[in-house]
């Protein structure tokens, strides 16, 4: 049997990494926060401290919006990951209500209005849009940016079997099996 969602009654938790530009980031989450949303938003720690206040400041009144400064935060590092499973985590032992976690950057902006995103998050509701093959990367079917990325920043080279780059690999399909593990309640599989 087949759910009807009404638009206006998605609810959207965003979780949002972001690390300057804290105006950019006040439009962001006013163009994407309904009613019945939450944002659980991550601020990179090297960043300035007074623009992490502004926003503070900004939003104190707003019990929707969580903002946090815990990981510095190095491009290409694994310490998004950690950003992103503590968001992950500070949102579900939560009593926040969702129907749907968007991730999205502080250089996000979206395209689409909300009502369009939120009629056809209910046109399509209890689909999940997510899709991961840890494998990918070391994959020969997988794609040239995501073997592009695995070479470059892991050091994995697909075909070869060296054990540095076998653990690394471990460690990465490790990650995102929890990531996946702790959201898998919250979602329905889709058959490709």
């Amino acid at each position: 049997m087949e759910t009807i969602m009404k638009a206006e009654d998605i609810k959207i938790a965003w979780i949002i990494n972001a690390y300057q530009k804290p105006e950019q980031i006040i439009q962001i989450i006013d163009r994407v926060l309904g009613p019945l949303d939450s944002v659980w938003l991550h601020y990179d720690k090297k960043a300035s401290e007074a623009e992490f206040q502004y926003l503070c400041n900004y939003y104190k009144a707003d019990p929707r919006v969580h903002l946090y400064k815990k990981f510095p935060i190095f491009w290409g590092g694994i310490q998004i990951v950690w950003a992103d499973l503590f968001l992950a985590k500070k949102l579900l032992s939560s009593a926040t209500p969702f129907d749907y976690v968007i991730h999205i950057t502080g250089t996000t902006y979206p395209i689409k209005s909300g009502s369009a995103l939120r009629q056809f998050l209910a046109d399509n509701f209890q689909t999940s849009f997510i899709n991961l093959d840890p494998n990918e990367a070391v994959s020969a079917t997988g794609s040239t940016r995501s073997r592009f990325y695995a070479k470059e920043h892991f050091g994995i080279y697909p075909g070869r079997n060296i054990p540095k780059y076998n653990l690394v690999n471990r460690i990465r399909y490790k990650i995102n099996l929890k990531l996946l593990r702790m959201f898998d309640p919250y979602r329905e599989y889709r058959t490709p």
